[in-house]
């Protein structure tokens, strides 16, 4: 990952999640941490790695209330050999 900052349609581009998708999981406090610079809300690095998570949970049926959960309790860890960012050129 070479970026360390993203705007929210870069944060969707490089997911894949759509941006609907992204508000909700904002809003579920599962993706926070977002700066505002000149009223653009900014993610960072950490904010890619928790959407993938989300991701790759979701994919395994949990539901977002049991994500948050297993994000809180800091036990979940995507594996290395699990690639869900797009390229990023």
């Amino acid at each position: 990952m070479q970026k360390s900052t993203w705007n929210l349609e870069d944060l969707s581009y490089h997911t894949g999640l759509p941006i609907e998708v992204l508000h909700e999981y904002e809003d579920s406090g599962l993706i926070g941490g977002a700066s505002i610079a000149l009223q653009t809300k900014v993610y960072g690095n950490e904010e890619v790695k928790h959407a993938q998570q989300i991701t790759a949970l979701r994919s395994l049926g949990f539901s977002l209330g049991e994500i948050k959960f297993i994000m809180e309790s800091g036990d979940f860890v995507l594996p290395d050999d699990v690639q869900l960012e797009k390229e990023i050129a």
